[in-house]
């Protein structure tokens, strides 16, 4: 039998993006694609979706092949993980996970370097932080992947598709914009807002329109410039799609059109910002529908094909990490570590959705997905409760002062009391140093402790 892809509906596809709230729901396996000509976007046909709309009020399912029984969901269920399997979806759920936990370590060593600064941990915190940011690089392969197949696949109107890009955004960002203006007022030492009333309404007016990383306006929402990204695909890639004749072009020429459109995203955006050539890694994932659209069906009976996925999927897992540490991200623009991963993260959601081998089962597994599942929630929160946690812990446990740790500072002010305890009141202010140096507070202006 010939094995051919399976390409889940659009609204699942549209799901699991960075910007994409975890609301995929299956109730059954996908129908197969049918490649009719060889230069045309293969038919899906649309299957039996439930979503919170279709439920109907006795516990029914509305489109599925029968009447289930009626019961009440679980927290496996309302996390997405009742469905099981290593299959290609639950792959990509885990690595969502893998791409908002890369993130996650980014903001949390940032917040943990008063406390470690001076020590030997410092230096591997840091390291790892400037790693976590190549978790938003793979946010945007699987966003390139899923919005580009979902327009090849059928043609949408432009306006009701950026419609529902936008409400599946908005919704939480808008919550979070107002829980991160609340606690600026609350707490003014942790505010990003601009020091002048004047400046704060037309500010918070540009995040809210998402220009933070495409426009120079510093990001309220710490992450949020990665959603100006998100949104700028969104915008431009329909257009692209339509003006070119995408559809009706040769699976050959989109190759080759994606693979210069790329390297001219390396090169042009690494002249005009250390950030801008990011944006290659959605051309990245249109890559890579392409390749399991087209070239992958035409050989996925081929064992040796197969074996050759699987091996190189975890030959890009294992570039892909170690370019992470070796590549720092501020060398040459970034550009080494954009070209690598360019490559490394394609080549390894190709190992999870084409192959059921070991890239596909370990990123199946159910932390993976769990978290892959809360992803854009958890993507824009938890920037905010770390600083909250942060603040908090300062409050109780002050970070050392200077860059020699808190015991090496109490030890010095330890030592400075019994070198100069005969001559602290000859001295204005040695006492209230000492003492500050102890607490592991900073000294106020005037008490110098030598």
């Amino acid at each position: 039998m010939c094995a051919q892809l399976r390409v889940p509906n659009s609204e699942q596809r549209e799901g699991l993006g960075v910007a994409a709230a975890a609301d995929t729901r299956l109730s059954g396996r996908p129908k197969r694609a049918r490649l009719d000509r060889p230069g045309v976007a293969p038919t899906v046909p649309r299957k039996a979706v439930a979503t919170e709309g279709d439920t109907l009020a006795d516990g029914q399912v509305q489109g599925g092949s029968g009447a289930q029984p009626s019961r009440r969901p679980g927290l496996r269920d309302r996390l997405e993980l009742s469905r099981g399997g290593a299959d290609r979806l639950a792959s990509m759920e885990g690595l969502r996970g893998l791409a908002v936990l890369l993130v996650f370590m980014v903001h949390y060593t940032d917040r943990a370097l008063p406390w470690i600064e001076g020590t030997w941990v410092e230096g591997f915190a840091s390291q790892v932080g400037d790693a976590g940011n190549s978790g938003v690089d793979l946010f945007f392969v699987l966003s390139g992947f899923l919005i580009y197949g979902n327009l090849m696949r059928r043609e949408q109107a432009y306006r009701p598709f950026v419609r529902r890009r936008l409400r599946r955004i908005y919704p939480t960002f808008l919550v979070v914009l107002a829980a991160y203006v609340v606690v600026s007022f609350a707490i003014p030492s942790e505010s990003k807002l601009p020091g002048s009333l004047a400046e704060i309404p037309p500010y918070l007016l540009f995040n809210a329109l998402l220009l933070p990383g495409i426009i120079p306006v510093p990001a309220f929402i710490t992450v949020a410039w990665s959603l100006s990204y998100e949104v700028f695909f969104y915008l431009t890639v329909p257009i692209l799609i339509t003006r070119l004749n995408l559809r009706e072009r040769t699976e050959q020429w989109r190759w080759r059109f994606f693979v210069r459109l790329a390297l001219g995203l390396v090169l042009l955006g690494g002249v005009i910002s250390g950030a801008h050539p990011r944006m290659s890694m959605f051309v990245g994932g249109m890559l890579l529908w392409e390749w399991l659209t087209y070239r992958w069906p035409r050989q996925a009976d081929d064992p040796e094909a197969v074996r050759k996925v699987d091996r190189w999927s975890t030959v890009a897992l294992v570039v892909g990490v170690l370019s992470l540490f070796v590549l720092p991200g501020d060398f040459a623009f970034n550009l080494p570590r954009v070209v690598v991963l360019l490559v490394a993260w394609p080549v390894l959601c190709a190992g999870c959705f084409a192959v059921d081998r070991r890239c596909r089962r370990w990123f199946s597994w159910t932390p993976l997905r769990l978290l892959g599942n809360v992803s854009y929630s958890f993507y824009l929160v938890h920037s905010l409760v770390l600083q909250a946690f942060a603040f908090g812990l300062k409050q109780v446990w002050p970070p050392p002062v200077g860059r020699r740790g808190l015991v090496v500072v109490r030890r010095a002010g330890a030592r400075l009391r019994r070198l100069g305890g005969g001559i602290d009141h000859a001295v204005p202010g040695r006492r209230e140093a000492v003492v500050a140096l102890e607490d592991g507070e900073t000294p106020r202006e005037g008490a110098r402790p030598s």
